[in-house]
């Protein structure tokens, strides 16, 4: 919202100032985003690293917040369902959790309703593979978004500073 103001307004009432702010916050932004680009590229090595800390984070959620946390829960049903998974790599991490009083979430059951095991859809696999293979199949989409909202920020650079620069032009003639 006020990146539009400073924008839009600037560029309206030709005021130099809102043009030059809007101009070094949308450069920083851009300057964070290609700096994130390369350390992605340049230190893939240490995705490893950054998926562990996922995995780590995935198992402390569920042993600890899920059914706790209304977040935590809707976040981890939701990508149980989408993903048709169960647990980070099965059931048996809600055994341990402070959730457990026997039953399990329903994206884990057969019937989709909190159940026993005995009615465990035993068949569906852990949810980090699969968060694994959603990120896998879809990463070229996520670049490809990610250097499109680049080429408008590179855009926009570039029309903001332009009309700054004929601001001062305009009024001389």
């Amino acid at each position: 919202c006020l990146m539009g103001f400073l924008g839009g307004f600037g560029a309206l009432k030709e005021n130099k100032c809102l043009l030059l702010t809007f101009f070094c916050i949308i450069l920083v932004i851009f300057i964070a985003e290609l700096a994130g680009a390369i350390v992605v590229l340049a230190f893939s090595a240490m995705s490893d690293i950054f998926v562990r800390y996922i995995q780590d984070w995935a198992e402390k959620s569920i042993k600890t917040e899920y059914m706790k946390n209304p977040d935590i829960t809707s976040m981890w049903d939701a990508a149980m369902t989408e993903l048709k998974c169960c647990g980070i790599s099965n059931y048996t991490e809600f055994r341990n959790s402070s959730y457990f009083n026997g039953t399990y979430p329903s994206p884990c059951c057969k019937n989709r309703e909190l159940c026993k095991e005995k009615d465990l859809d035993t068949t569906l696999p852990g949810c980090f593979q699969g968060l694994l293979n959603f990120l896998q199949r879809n990463g070229s989409i996520l670049g490809a978004v990610a250097l499109g909202i680049s080429g408008i920020e590179l855009l926009t650079l570039v029309i903001s500073m332009t009309m700054y620069c004929h601001i001062g032009k305009n009024r001389d003639d």
